[in-house]
C-alpha cells in the first residue's frame, strides 16, 4: 500500500432501524457501511463519525476486521460522515439525509 496516496471509499447503506415491537414506531435511523481502499480491501479500525449538522452533535464508531460499521439510533437530520485512518486521506461525505 502506498501510504498517504490511498483514498478511503465508503459504501453507505442507510436503513431505518426496525421497531422493537409491533406497537412501537421507530423515530431513529441507522447508518451502516463498509470502508474499503481503492483496491477493495477492507480497512479495519478506521474511525467513522456522523455529525448532525443542525444540532452540531457527533457520533463515532470504529470499523471491524472486515471494514464494517454501524451507527444506530440517530435522529432524523442532515449528516456529514467522516472516515479517518492514519496513513489514509480523510474521506468526508456531506448531504447524508436520514429519514424514518
Amino acid at each position: 500500500m502506498r501510504v498517504g496516496k490511498l483514498v478511503l471509499v465508503v459504501i453507505l447503506a442507510l436503513a431505518a432501524q426496525l421497531p422493537l415491537a409491533a406497537q412501537v414506531t421507530s423515530t431513529t435511523a441507522t447508518i451502516t457501511g463498509t470502508v474499503v481502499d481503492p483496491q477493495g480491501a477492507a480497512v479495519p479500525q478506521a474511525t467513522v463519525t456522523a455529525t448532525d449538522l443542525a444540532r452540531n452533535t457527533s457520533f463515532k464508531t470504529t470499523t471491524d476486521s472486515v471494514g464494517a460499521f454501524v451507527l444506530p439510533q440517530l435522529l432524523p437530520a442532515d449528516y456529514s460522515v467522516t472516515v479517518e485512518k492514519q496513513g489514509f486521506k480523510t474521506y468526508v461525505k456531506s448531504g447524508v439525509v436520514l429519514n424514518v
